[in-house]
Parts: C-alpha cells; structure tokens; sequence
C-alpha cells in the first residue's frame, strides 16, 4: 500500500520493489517543475521545520489535544480560523491563526510571549533533534509572512471565509480493480508499468465541515502540460465506499473518489507525463482545482503518472 512520505519532501516510492525501478532515472521535461525548493513560509515548509519537529512531540501536539500537528492537513485545519482555549482575559483573540493578521493570530502570540504569566512560551519542550533555538526568529518571520500572505493551504488557495476550502489528503494509482499503488519515482511521479492499459485513480479529500463523500462537483482533467487545463475535457469522479491507506502525509486518510481510465495508451503514448485536475465543491465555498495554478511544483508533481 502507499508509503508516500511527502513531510520530509522527499519522494519515496509508494512501495518498495524488489529491482531496480528504470522510470527512477526518468528525467521530466522542464514542464513538469521539477526541482522544486521548498518554500519556507508556506504550510508545507512550515510543517516541515517547525510545526512536525518542534511541536508534534510524544504527549504535547501530537494528536492529544489541539492544535494537531502530525500532518500538514491536521495542521492547516486545527489552526486557520479556529476558536481559541487558552487566550487573554481582556481584549481576548478571534482566532489561532486569522488569514492575512499576524498581529491578531494566537498562533504567534503563544511563541513569543507568556500570554498569562504561567503557560508559557511555546514551544515548552523542544526535542533535541529540532533546530528552533538556533532558527528561532527566522522560523517566526516565515510564520507570520505565511499568516499575513493569507494563511493558504497545501494547494495554495487562502480561505475566503470561516469554512475552509477542501483539501486533497490522497492520491494515488492502481490497476483497474485494484487498490494496491503503482510505484512512484524519485521526483514523486506515479509509473504506469508498461502490463497495465487499464488503471484506476483513487482521491482522498478533506473538508473542515463537509464530508468528503458529501462534495459535490467531483471532476477529473487530464493534460500533458503542468498548468495548461483550459482545453481540457472533465470527466466525472465516482464516489466510493470509503477505505483507508497512506496519503500526502504519510497518515491513514480515507479514500472516497476514483476515476476509472480505459486504453490508457490509445490516449497517451509510452513515456508521456499526465497531469491531473481535479474540481470539487464543498457547501458554501465556489468549486476549487487541485492542484491550483498557485500550487508548488512537489504537488504539481504529486498529481501526475508516466505512462510506462
């Protein structure tokens, strides 16, 4: 099943396969964005170098309580206008992280001052292994130039009210029938095996409000070019019964939608690269793209296969 651990950024293959794979020497065409450097004051940098090795420790934002850090997705939506526990007995705070105010997000108070003169300055314990005491005021810049940018997401959308856009938490590719992933290379592209004509998609997705089978819209385009989808014809996604496997972060995440593809190679030849789009809708905010125009290139590259 899929081991795609995208925290680290470092792209592993979904699974382990006992040669050899010769799609990891693929070079990708400069369409294709790779190379990707990772921005700091983006939600994924900031996961990354600060919120999974500072704050995700065994007992504080581990899952335990909140704010929940364990992924990128858990991150995103235990901070962005969410309710505060602990806040300041006059002139309290809104939010932990308010889009576009760092001045006014919890989130920032709580790393750099004690807001009752007995909780603290977060992070309380820091693991030998984080580098926060040496990065500390650089890590806190990054901080509040993503919240004043507009606090976006891991697709690079900002929230445009208090219910979250959705999210994509999953994506992968199998054989027709089956749920068993296809390898990834090393810049994290899905390989189509040269047996397989006939493949299925499955996405996984995450609303703070709606559930996932709940979304409407649900369609899938495909394109040879990265952020060229305008020609594109969409196609409907079906929604199945959910069932659980490794996403984007490496966590168990259910999986709800699939696209089924047929003949996949009277449509693209051997050793094309397919990008995929997919629009869905939750039940207040106007239909999202995933990945968008403003999306990194790792997750650009996420959600593509080579056809083998």
């Amino acid at each position: 099943m899929i081991s795609f651990v995208a925290i680290g950024f470092v792209m592993q293959s979904c699974k382990k396969d006992p040669v050899i794979n010769p799609y990891d020497q693929y070079k990708p065409k400069p369409d294709s964005l790779a190379g990707d450097s990772l921005d700091p004051a983006s939600i994924q940098g900031l996961h990354k170098n600060i919120f999974k090795p500072t704050c995700a420790n065994s007992g504080c934002h581990d899952g335990t309580f909140e704010p929940d850090y364990r992924t990128i997705e858990s991150t995103y939506n235990s901070l962005v206008y969410q309710g505060i526990i602990k806040n300041y007995v006059s002139a309290p705070l809104q939010y932990r992280v308010k889009p576009g105010d760092a001045a006014n997000s919890m989130l920032m108070k709580r790393i750099t001052e004690d807001i009752d003169g007995i909780s603290g300055v977060m992070p309380l314990v820091i693991d030998p292994k984080s580098d926060w005491p040496t990065k500390k005021e650089q890590y806190i810049a990054n901080l509040s130039t993503w919240i004043n940018n507009g606090a976006k997401d891991v697709m690079g959308n900002a929230p445009s009210n208090l219910n979250l856009l959705p999210q994509m938490s999953g994506f992968y590719v199998a054989s027709m029938g089956s749920t068993t992933s296809f390898s990834r290379n090393t810049n994290g592209v899905c390989l189509i095996p040269s047996s397989s004509d006939n493949i299925d998609l499955y996405f996984s997705f995450l609303d703070d409000q709606t559930s996932a089978s709940s979304l409407t819209v649900n369609e899938i385009s495909f394109s040879l070019s990265a952020n060229h989808f305008a020609a594109s014809t969409p196609f409907s996604l079906t929604i199945v019964t959910p069932f659980s496997d490794n996403g984007f972060s490496g966590m168990p995440v259910n999986y709800t939608h699939k696209y089924s593809f047929s003949n996949l190679r009277s449509t693209y030849p051997t050793g094309s690269q397919v990008f995929v789009r997919v629009k869905i809708k939750d039940d207040v905010n106007p239909a999202v793209s995933i990945p968008s125009g403003e999306s990194l290139p790792v997750i650009i590259q996420y959600f593509s296969f080579i056809v083998g």
